[in-house]
This record gives C-alpha cells, sequence and structure tokens, in this order.
C-alpha cells in the first residue's frame, strides 16, 4: 500500500504549517504559564500546580515538535512525498499496514 502526503496551498491543508501553528501555540501557552509562575509563592500549593502545568506544557511541545520533524521528514525536500506503508513478516513477506 502507498499513501501520499503533499503540501497543499491550502493552509487549513498543509499538514507542516499545522504542525509549525502547533509549536508556536505551546510556546506561548508556557509563556503564560511562566508569568503565572512568578506570582505565586514557593512551595504553595497553587505553585506546586502551576509547575505541574508547566512541566505538560513542556512536554507537549517537545511532542509537538517531534511531530512537526517527523512531517518534514515525511515531506522530505519535495513538496510531496510517497510514503510505502508496508511492513515486513516474521517470514520475510511484507504486508500492508491499514490505512
Amino acid at each position: 500500500m502507498t499513501a501520499m502526503l503533499s503540501r497543499s496551498d491550502t493552509p487549513l491543508h498543509d499538514p507542516l504549517l499545522q504542525a509549525e501553528r502547533q509549536v508556536a501555540e505551546a510556546e506561548k501557552r508556557r509563556e503564560r504559564q511562566m508569568h503565572v509562575l512568578l506570582g505565586l509563592t514557593q512551595g504553595s500549593p497553587a505553585r506546586v500546580y502551576a509547575e505541574h502545568v508547566l512541566s505538560e506544557i513542556e512536554r507537549t511541545i517537545v511532542l509537538s515538535r517531534m511531530h512537526q520533524e517527523l512531517i518534514q521528514n515525511l515531506l522530505g525536500d519535495q513538496h510531496g512525498a510517497v510514503v510505502d506503508w508496508t511492513v515486513p513478516t516474521a517470514s520475510g513477506s511484507s504486508m500492508s499496514v491499514p490505512s
């Protein structure tokens, strides 16, 4: 089975543009959360919770960047790249991964 991933001229259908937007939005959330932390007392329950939220935002940024990198790799240098979605079996043959 072969799947096609390509960039589009329409921003709503451009997976790389969407991934870049997700990273930027998460970075903005991180900045806002850091400002929230500055106003909270060290060791307070609110500060502990705000630090937890910040760590989740950081995790989201890492995952979003990985997603963006994956899309960039799938797209390659061209505007469209064909991806082979087959996997080898134990016997050495290959089978298609359902989409």
